[in-house]
């Protein structure tokens, strides 16, 4: 897979570079769901805790949601708190237009910025709003930080 950088994606272990700056047409839908898994795994937190994420993990839920709101005939206004990467609120979306129910949904999460910065052609980092290393990539390898605060901070 080549993205708009000009480098090839290994979705075994995809970089914030190649997640954030790539062409994903290209990519299929397991492909994709691949990559944005083993993005979220090495990408830790300044806390010490990983990000996960999975496909279809919330659809019992969703199904208990659905069946509350079932003959609900006005639009539904929906809050969705800690989406995290937002892939289940996304599903739950998807189930409700599948029922035709109208709605507006609202969803939030704890702000996380990034900022992906250079030092050189070959050691990238992405940062937090604070400033502290999310993920390094060296020689297109990511790592998470398993350091913590101490490390580039």
């Amino acid at each position: 897979m080549s993205d708009k950088i000009g480098i090839c994606v290994n979705p075994k272990n995809p970089t914030a570079r190649e997640v954030f700056l790539s062409d994903r047409s290209c990519w299929s839908e397991q492909e994709t769901q691949q990559i944005e898994e083993n993005f979220f795994f090495r990408l830790r937190l300044p806390n010490g805790t990983k990000k996960t994420t999975y496909k279809n993990r919330l659809d019992d839920v969703n199904l208990a949601c659905n069946r509350l709101l079932s003959g609900r005939r006005h639009q539904l206004e929906l809050l969705d708190l800690a989406i995290s990467s937002g892939v289940t609120t996304m599903e739950w979306m998807q189930s409700l237009d599948a029922m035709n129910y109208s709605y507006q949904m609202d969803a939030t999460d704890l702000c996380l910025y990034g900022t992906l910065e250079s030092l050189g052609d070959n050691f990238h980092l992405l940062r937090d709003k604070s400033g502290r290393p999310l993920q390094f990539e060296i020689y297109g390898w990511a790592l998470a930080n398993h350091f913590g605060y101490g490390v580039l901070s």
